[in-house]
C-alpha cells in the first residue's frame, strides 16, 4: 500500500490491444499515468453498473455542464439583447432630431 494515499497495490492481465488503446487515450482523458486512467475508467464503469443504464449515469454527468452553458449562452443572448435595444433607441433619437 502506498503511504498515506490509501491506495493498494494491484495487478491485472489485459490484452495488449487495450493497453495501447489505453495509452493512446490518456491525453484525451486529461490523466497523467496507467494508473489514473484506469482508476477513473473504474469509477465510470462502476458508476454505469449503479445507475442500471448508461444514458441515466450520462445524464447525470452531463446535466452540470448542460445547464452551465445554456445559461451561459442566455446571458449572453440577454446582454446583446440589451445592446441592441439601446442602439435602436439611439437610432430612434437621431431619427427623430432629423425630422
Amino acid at each position: 500500500m502506498a503511504k498515506g494515499t490509501g491506495k493498494v497495490r494491484a495487478g491485472f492481465y489485459v490484452e495488449k490491444e487495450i493497453l495501447e488503446m489505453a495509452d493512446g487515450l490518456r491525453a484525451k482523458a486529461n490523466v497523467r499515468s496507467r494508473n489514473e486512467f484506469v482508476t477513473e475508467a473504474l469509477k465510470f464503469y462502476c458508476g454505469y453498473l449503479n445507475s442500471r443504464k448508461a444514458e441515466n449515469y450520462l445524464l447525470q454527468s452531463l446535466s452540470s455542464v448542460l445547464t452551465s452553458t445554456v445559461q451561459d449562452t442566455e446571458n449572453r443572448l440577454a446582454r446583446m439583447d440589451f445592446k441592441i435595444a439601446v442602439e435602436l433607441g439611439d437610432a430612434y433619437k437621431y431619427q427623430k432630431r432629423e425630422n
